[in-house]
């Protein structure tokens, strides 16, 4: 009996080193490197962290949109318990948006540097192939799919934010219909 509380724990244990390593992976994928001519102190991403924000819940997007100075990918027509926050990442500051509808979570971080915190446990990188398709994207990004016992996500970034789609209470199908419906909203 203790044999296997061990054994799945030692198994969580290595889902959870997984799921951290490819997202440290990510957002080295994100970060670009610099010119060959560039001096070697010179960072490779001038990355713009942005300023503290009031914490902000609503259900409007476009007022989330302006709190969060970017584009949110939103479900439209559909109610969301939305919030922005100021979070600490790295010694500076971070925006981390959340909008919450009955089935399906987006989160939003700015900058895109900051792809770590969202970050979630017992996930693992899978591969997904969408009408026989080699990759998938939402929004005209790549998205790579993750998934764990329950849970499904689509992680997807541009040059200035990371984002995922998670659900916790569906199947793939109806994340990836929920998925090819998202429109930005600014």
């Amino acid at each position: 009996m203790k044999l296997k509380k061990t054994g799945k724990l030692i198994g969580a244990l290595l889902l959870f080193s997984l799921c951290a390593f490819f997202f440290c992976l990510i957002t080295l994928l994100i970060v670009k490197p610099g010119s060959k001519n560039a001096p070697a102190s010179a960072p490779s991403v001038q990355a713009e962290f942005p300023d503290p924000v009031s914490p902000l819940s609503s259900g409007n997007a476009q007022a989330l949109s302006r709190a969060f100075s970017h584009p949110l990918p939103v479900y439209p027509d559909h109610p969301f318990d939305g919030n922005i926050r100021s979070v600490p990442f790295e010694g500076k500051n971070a925006l981390l948006a959340t909008l919450v509808y009955p089935s399906f979570t987006i989160s939003c971080v700015q900058p895109a540097p900051a792809a770590p915190l969202l970050l979630r446990d017992r996930l693992a990188p899978a591969s997904v192939r969408i009408d026989n398709q080699d990759g998938f994207s939402i929004l005209s990004m790549p998205a790579i799919y993750m998934k764990g016992e329950n849970a499904h996500c689509f992680f997807f970034s541009d040059e200035s934010a990371a984002y995922t789609l998670y659900t916790d209470q569906t199947d793939l199908s109806s994340l990836v219909t929920f998925a090819s419906r998202l429109r930005w909203v600014n």
